[in-house]
């Protein structure tokens, strides 16, 4: 099997736990990984997240970049990434939830993927795909766009919005209640 660089940052909140299982379970797979010096840093700032993810585009020497954060800050990080440098590297991005603000603005220059690696689940499923093998994972591309619909709406009246025009949108929520969703598709039906 080819070997495998998998890099895991955080464009969103600084982790408050270990993740030590998905870096170990990754390894045992013979996949190196790298970890960004901020995963667990609530005081980075937004430039700082970027940056680690400008820098390894830039190295090229990525698979896949994945985001294991979540929470409300990714889109804070939108202003300082190197969205060309996405569209001319190798690399494939990986994110879910708050990270739904930056599949959305890295998809005009190529595909994303909406996943949370340290959420695997099927272990031989995501073997599979990441040695492309399968490719049951949700792709983003200018077919599909969406995410999360609270963290797809920060894009709204931002030029990172995607044109959904012919698209098919995909929106998912985990713990709203149903005003708060019925709220969310009215906004999107007026935009």
């Amino acid at each position: 099997m080819k070997t495998l660089k998998i890099g895991l940052l955080n464009l969103s909140n600084a982790l408050s736990y270990p993740i030590t299982e998905t870096i170990d379970f990754l390894q045992r797979h013979s996949i190196q990984v790298s970890v960004s010096q901020h995963l667990y840093d609530p005081l980075a700032s937004p430039k700082e997240k970027a940056d680690v993810f400008n820098t390894w585009i830039k190295e090229d020497t990525f698979d896949y970049i994945c985001d294991v954060s979540g929470g409300d800050l990714a889109n804070t990080t939108l202003p300082y990434l190197d969205l060309a440098a996405y569209k001319n590297s190798r690399t494939i991005f990986m994110g879910y939830s708050d990270v739904t603000c930056v599949l959305n603005a890295l998809l005009p220059y190529k595909e994303t993927i909406l996943y949370q690696i340290r959420n695997h689940g099927n272990e031989k499923e995501l073997l599979d795909f990441l040695f492309h093998k399968n490719e049951d994972l949700i792709k983003y591309s200018d077919r599909l766009v969406g995410g999360n619909v609270r963290c797809f709406l920060k894009l709204a009246g931002t030029p990172y919005f995607p044109d959904v025009h012919g698209c098919h949108l995909f929106l998912e929520s985990y713990s709203d209640q149903q005003e708060r969703i019925e709220s969310y598709f009215a906004q999107l039906a007026e935009m």
